[in-house]
């Protein structure tokens, strides 16, 4: 069913998101009904709305300004309401005193992100949720410090609740993924609570499904993580815009590797192929496989329609 969307389990960024975490009100909006917008432009996706006097809690000063009513200023981040999102700095009066931190210093290094390159299936993981049986049980799944069978072992995992999994096919779960190296794969675990990394024996593989591969010929679709930018060309430098639609179906036609970037070349489709006979492409361009986070901008419905 379309509507059965996985959602990631993957941390978010900032702080404040964590559970029983208050947000630290440190702005006042001086506009009426200020827009707060998915991306730090007055052309990103509309996400809430602020009014005068309203208290927000400003995380960062993004490096983009723009010159709104004839007044230039940078774009802030912010956190108010359960919202987070980008307002401009022009109707942002920050408290007496108070610093916010610039961009750069507070995303995470993109060599550190945890982005997910495709999805694992292991034989321990079918074994736990009983999709398949056989008289040589594989034991737990064991999470190991290197690519390396005499390194040591971290974790050995029997409950698939203690394993950031997702849906590849129906009912078919298989590991989140994040690097691969002579057929060692990367994978994540709860331990105490907390979200860990380990490597996995190619012993333990049934297959690997790449990004690309899970996305390709499937019902695929724009997640939240996304900001609404989209390029001409799959680099940084070139000729982009954000683009708003309230459809978020789309078929992917090609991705391309960039330095240490995966860009995807998107159709963005109007009616969903699920509502309708017959769709049309209302946008085509390339968008980065991975937000600033390291969450996917786009993933696909395991089930179909």
């Amino acid at each position: 069913m379309k509507g059965y969307k996985i959602v990631t389990a993957v941390a978010v960024l900032i702080g404040i998101f964590a559970l029983g975490v208050v947000a630290k009100e440190n702005g006042t909006i001086t506009g009426d009904n200020l827009r707060v917008r998915k991306a730090p432009s007055v052309k990103a996706r509309i996400i809430g709305e602020l009014n005068k006097g309203e208290r927000v809690e400003a995380l960062f000063k993004t490096d983009f300004s723009e010159t709104i009513g004839g007044t230039n200023a940078p774009w802030y981040n912010i956190y108010c309401f359960e919202t987070n999102g980008y307002v401009f700095g022009g109707y942002l009066e920050l408290d007496k005193g108070v610093s916010v931190p610039i961009e750069s210093e507070v995303m995470p290094d993109e060599s550190e992100r945890l982005c997910i390159i495709g999805l694992l299936e292991v034989h321990q993981l079918n074994e736990m949720l009983a999709l398949t049986e056989s008289a040589h049980k594989p034991g737990p799944l064991k999470f190991y410090s290197e690519p390396d069978s005499k390194s040591k072992v971290i974790a050995e995992i029997s409950d698939p609740k203690y394993l950031i999994i997702r849906e590849h096919d129906y009912y078919f779960q298989s590991l989140e993924t994040y690097k691969e190296t002579e057929g060692w794969y990367l994978a994540s675990f709860i331990l105490d609570g907390v979200k860990k990394t380990g490597w996995i024996s190619p012993a333990d593989v049934v297959e690997f499904r790449s990004l690309q591969k899970l996305l390709t010929n499937s019902l695929t679709y724009l997640t939240d993580d996304w900001d609404g930018r989209i390029s001409k060309e799959p680099k940084d430098s070139g000729t982009y815009e954000y683009f708003t639609s309230p459809d978020t179906d789309v078929r992917m036609v090609d991705s391309k590797q960039v330095g240490p970037e995966l860009w995807l070349k998107i159709e963005i489709l109007s009616p969903s192929p699920c509502e309708a006979a017959e769709t049309k492409v209302v946008k085509v361009g390339w968008i980065k496989a991975y937000s600033k986070t390291g969450n996917v901008n786009v993933w696909f419905y395991s089930r179909g329609c």
